[in-house]
């Protein structure tokens, strides 16, 4: 027999039922429940507000249209094109952030390791995605860190927030991002700690990274002390466009030869790609020539972006459109 609580509660779903699922109007729910419209309109509230009621809404919305000419262009299996009605950058990368962290929540499911570098975008990403109990899983930081750890999108942050949100356990990278000689890195690279670690790294089902740019103001590893403006030119005049796990490659995505990449403490490039699944969360038109060589060079199998970058690549790449979507 149920209590009264019970049947109030089962009263209040089917209400809700009826006006979300089987779209009668408040005066119909009214005369077939045998109850005053204004009570229908105040029940209706009371079921949201106990959770029998949960909204979802599918935005940012996702452009389909630019989704297939990635596919077909670039052979990229996962493109997450969304449009964004916003001018305001940091609006955007929070948007592009909540919609990185649902695909995240579904990707998530079945998987036994999830790898993952740092950067702003994988911040937000994490900031959005709503607490799980994966216990199971395990979350291994890819690359480095800056030793600036009080910054939250800084890899032993990232990877710890993430594996708290899901309930993981984490393996960090105990190491600086870049050190001052290839024969140091060589070192930490086969240190017994350090290598236990890529290791798990290289087996994971699923790799989340960023992308940087060669703009003075928006490059990770200048702003954390490894580069100087000298360095940021050199790298431009050998041809890097962008870069991803600190280490940078040209135009066609190919990796260059460069004693900034020979220092790098993380997963090499051409290990990451043998990941299964790695998606990169970019975004900002200074992204574009980054993400247009990773495209080209098959560095990644998914890219969670908004339609404004998703143009200007297409843009640097020959491709005319007409409109935004």
């Amino acid at each position: 027999m149920l209590d009264s609580g019970e049947e109030r509660l089962a009263r209040l779903a089917k209400m809700a039922f009826l006006y979300y699922r089987e779209g009668k109007n408040q005066s119909e729910i009214s005369e077939a429940l045998g109850v005053a419209r204004p009570m229908v309109s105040r029940q209706l509230k009371e079921a949201e507000e106990l959770g029998i009621v949960k909204v979802s809404v599918d935005y940012p919305y996702r452009s389909e249209r630019l989704e297939k000419l990635f596919r077909e262009r670039y052979g990229l299996p996962e493109p997450r094109i969304h449009i964004v009605d916003s001018s305001d950058a940091k609006e955007t990368k929070a948007l592009i952030g909540l919609a990185a962290a649902r695909y995240l929540s579904r990707a998530s499911l079945g998987v036994r390791r999830i790898g993952v570098s740092w950067g702003s975008s994988l911040f937000e990403m994490i900031r959005h995605l709503e607490p799980v109990e994966n216990p199971c899983l395990e979350v291994v930081q890819l690359i480095g860190a800056t030793g600036h750890e009080n910054n939250p999108s800084d890899g032993p942050l990232i990877a710890q927030s993430l594996a708290e949100k899901l309930d993981a356990r984490a393996y960090l990278l105990h190491a600086p991002l870049v050190v001052e000689s290839e024969l140091v890195r060589n070192a930490l690279m086969n240190d017994r700690v350090i290598l236990e670690t890529l290791d798990r790294a290289r087996e994971a089902d699923i790799a989340f990274v960023g992308l940087g740019c060669l703009e003075r103001e928006k490059n990770s590893l200048f702003k954390a002390g490894y580069l100087s403006d000298e360095e940021l030119e050199r790298l431009r005049k050998a041809g890097a466009v962008g870069d991803t796990c600190a280490q940078f490659f040209d135009a066609e995505g190919r990796i260059l030869d460069i004693d900034v990449n020979r220092r790098v403490i993380g997963l090499p490039l051409e290990e990451l790609s043998k990941i299964p699944k790695v998606i990169a969360v970019s975004l900002g038109e200074e992204k574009a020539r980054g993400i247009l060589g990773a495209l080209r060079g098959k560095r990644l199998t998914g890219l969670i972006t908004d339609h404004r970058t998703a143009l200007r690549v297409l843009a640097l790449d020959g491709c005319e459109q007409n409109g935004e979507d």
